[in-house]
Parts: C-alpha cells; sequence; structure tokens
C-alpha cells in the first residue's frame, strides 16, 4: 500500500492561506447563518446552513491544491559522519 498518496503537503504559505481563507468563511457564514435562521424561526434551518458553508470550506481547504504548495521550504541536508 502506497502511503505517499495519503500525504497531503502544503508548505507554510499555504497554511497561513488556509488560516485565512477559513477566518474569512468563518466571519462570513455565521452571521449569514444566523440570519438565515432568525428570518425563517428555525434553529434547524440555522443548523443545516451553517453546516453547508462549513463543508463549502471543507471543499475548499482540505485537498491539497497545488496552490498551497507553491512556495516550498528548502530543508538543511543533514551530513552523517561515523
Amino acid at each position: 500500500m502506497d502511503l505517499s498518496l495519503l500525504e497531503f503537503s502544503i508548505d507554510f504559505e499555504g497554511q497561513k492561506l488556509v488560516d485565512s481563507i477559513i477566518s474569512i468563511l468563518s466571519y462570513i457564514s455565521i452571521p449569514i447563518s444566523f440570519l438565515i435562521g432568525f428570518s425563517t424561526g428555525s434553529v434547524v434551518n440555522l443548523v443545516i446552513s451553517f453546516a453547508s458553508f462549513i463543508i463549502l470550506s471543507w471543499l475548499i481547504v482540505l485537498p491539497a491544491w497545488p496552490k498551497y504548495n507553491q512556495n516550498p521550504s528548502n530543508w538543511q541536508q543533514v551530513k552523517y559522519e561515523f
């Protein structure tokens, strides 16, 4: 079994981008979900709308899109001496 298929590598700049995307989507989805729930008078609609925003944000940030790995880190090579 090839475990490299399960590795979703992103660089540090990609992690910052994902963090800002999650923050922006949270700031947008919470008031919209509240307004949907308040206007319909239903907590169920509030939860459904918020869950749909969460699923949308997962689809945006969970796959390791190539734009999240545009600045790979160059690590220093370790020299082993025996």
